[in-house]
C-alpha cells in the first residue's frame, strides 16, 4: 500500500529533525592508543560484546542497547577510566538506557541485572557509578543513534520504490522482519570501534545501500535519492561502505554473512580447442618443415596429446645447418647472388691469427 503525500511529508520532517539533532550533538570519539593505562578500542569492544550478549540475555530492544553503547562511548571519552572498571561503566549504561527506553514490565532489576551478569561489582558499586554517568553527560540520554535513521530511511525507502515492498511481503516476517534485520546490523556496526567513529547519519546510509544491493537491481537510484536528504557526499559514503564491509564481515554475524559477501571475482577460461592438423604436408626438403614440426609439437603438448617421435631424415640436417646460414646472411634466402638482407646479428668472420 503506497503512502500517502502528506505521510511521505512526514517522515522528511522526521528525518530533518533527526539530523538536526544529530548535527548539534553528535562528536567525533577518539581513544587512547593500547599502551596507555586508559580503556583502548580492543577492551572496549569486547566490553561492547559482553553487553551485547547481557542484552539477548533480558531480551532488550535494540535501541536499548544502541543507546548504552552511545553513553558508554561518551563517557568514556569525557573521563579517563581505567580498565578495571570498564565492565561497572558498561553495565550501569544498560541500566540507564533500559529505565529510559524500556517498558515498566520488562525493566529487570538491579541485583537480578548484576547477579545475571557476572560483572563482579555490586549493586552498591553499579549505583554509584549510575550517578557519575548521569553527572558527566549531563543527563542527556537521548542520542542520535544509527536506528533512528535506519528506520526512517527504511520507511522512506518502502514508500518510494514499490518493487521492494513486493520484493519482502513474501519472505517469512516480511518488512517488520527486514526492519527487525537492519537494527540487528546497526547494532553489530557499533561494536567496532571503527564504525562507531562514523555519524550515525552516514553509517545508517551505508548499511541501508549495502542492503538495496542485495535485494534491488537499481539500487543506486534509491540510494541516491536518500544521500539527497540526508546530505551525504558520494565520497562519504563509499568510504563508509567499505568500512562496513572490511569490519563488519569478520564479526561472524548472520546479517553480514548473508548480505556484505566479499566482491568474487570472476574469470572467464575458455576450453583450450585441439589444434586439427594441417592437410598440407611439405615436401622433406622445404626449409620450414623443421618450424612447422615444432610448431605441431608444441600445440599437442598443449592440448595434452601425446605427439610420437618422427625420424631424422637426411634432409633434415641439411635445413638445420641452411636456417642457420640465413640467420648470419652467409647465404642469400633465395639462393641467388644477390646482396643479403639486414641482420640485427653481426655476420660470421673466420677466427683471427693470436699474435704469441
Amino acid at each position: 500500500m503506497a503512502r500517502t503525500p502528506l505521510e511521505e511529508c512526514r517522515l522528511e520532517f522526521l528525518l530533518r529533525e533527526t539530523l538536526s539533532r544529530e548535527s548539534r550533538n553528535w562528536k567525533s570519539i577518539r581513544y587512547p592508543p593500547s599502551q596507555s593505562a586508559a580503556v583502548c578500542p580492543v577492551l572496549r569492544d569486547q566490553a561492547i560484546g559482553w553487553l551485547s550478549s547481557l542484552a539477548d540475555e533480558f531480551s532488550l530492544c535494540a535501541e536499548t542497547l544502541a543507546q548504552a553503547i552511545h553513553a558508554m562511548d561518551r563517557f568514556l571519552s569525557l573521563v579517563k577510566a581505567h580498565p578495571r572498571y570498564l565492565r561497572c561503566i558498561a553495565i550501569t549504561c544498560l541500566f540507564i538506557a533500559t529505565k529510559t527506553f524500556e517498558e515498566d514490565e520488562v525493566i529487570p532489576g538491579l541485583r537480578e541485572l548484576v547477579s545475571s551478569s557476572d560483572c563482579g561489582f555490586s549493586h552498591g558499586d553499579v549505583m554509584r557509578m549510575e550517578r557519575l554517568v548521569l553527572a558527566k553527560l549531563g543527563w542527556n540520554l537521548f542520542y542520535t543513534t544509527p536506528l533512528a535513521f535506519l528506520y526512517l530511511l527504511h520507511a522512506l525507502a518502502m514508500g518510494r520504490h514499490m518493487g521492494l515492498r513486493k520484493r519482502l511481503e513474501p519472505l517469512q516476517g516480511g518488512v517488520a522482519r527486514h526492519a527487525a534485520g537492519l537494527a540487528a546490523a546497526g547494532c553489530a556496526a557499533l561494536q567496532r570501534h571503527q564504525l562507531a567513529a562514523f555519524p550515525s547519519s552516514h553509517l545508517a546510509l551505508a548499511l541501508l545501500s549495502l542492503e538495496l544491493e542485495y535485494l534491488l537491481p537499481d539500487w543506486l537510484s534509491v540510494t541516491i535519492s536518500l544521500q539527497g536528504l540526508l546530505g551525504v557526499s558520494s565520497q562519504q559514503l563509499v568510504h563508509c561502505r567499505e568500512a562496513i564491509s572490511l569490519h563488519l564481515v569478520p564479526t561472524g554475524s548472520t546479517w553480514a554473512a548473508s548480505h556484505l559477501v566479499p566482491n568474487t571475482l570472476y574469470i572467464y577460461r575458455p576450453p583450450l580447442c585441439a589444434l586439427q592438423p594441417s592437410a598440407y604436408t611439405p615436401p622433406i626438403g622445404d626449409k620450414n618443415r623443421a618450424k612447422i614440426t615444432e610448431a605441431e609439437a608444441a600445440a599437442g603438448r598443449v592440448c595434452g596429446r601425446t605427439i610420437g617421435k618422427r625420424k631424422v631424415q637426411p634432409g633434415d640436417v641439411e635445413d638445420f645447418y641452411d636456417g642457420i646460414k640465413r640467420l648470419y646472411n652467409e647465404e642469400p634466402a633465395d639462393g641467388g647472388g644477390s646482396e643479403p638482407c639486414g641482420s640485427p646479428c653481426p655476420l660470421l668472420q673466420p677466427p683471427s691469427p693470436v699474435e704469441c
